[in-house]
């Protein structure tokens, strides 16, 4: 799955490492929309998860998300991509990704 966007003022080092914390099988849950009618399990596995950007650093930059999965939750690389462009702008450290995938920890959203 590929997810383009604006490099803008992004720092992408930063998203590429939260998006390497998703690499591997996980629990999914904080990262799409809860259907749990449907859904009741919320593992899935990322074989492969890197962002392709220009070396160039520009703001006009066309970069993109590509994530290699089995199989995916309901906007499960909307809400991956949001999380990483809130790490891209800052608000948030790489960690946070981490800390989403404890279900443990953070039950919910």
């Amino acid at each position: 799955y590929r997810y383009f966007f604006v490099r803008r003022k992004l720092d992408v080092e930063k998203m590429s490492e939260g998006l390497q914390m998703m690499e591997g099988k996980h629990d999914f849950r904080n990262f799409c929309k809860m259907d749990v009618e449907k859904v009741y399990n919320f593992e899935r596995s990322i074989q492969k998860a890197h962002i392709v950007a220009p070396e160039t650093n520009k703001p006009e930059d066309m970069c993109y998300v590509e994530i290699l999965g089995n199989a995916f939750l309901w906007h499960q690389i909307r809400c991956i991509v949001h999380v990483l462009f809130l790490v891209g702008e800052r608000l948030e450290s790489p960690q946070v990704v981490k800390e989403l995938l404890d279900v443990k920890e953070n039950p919910g959203k």
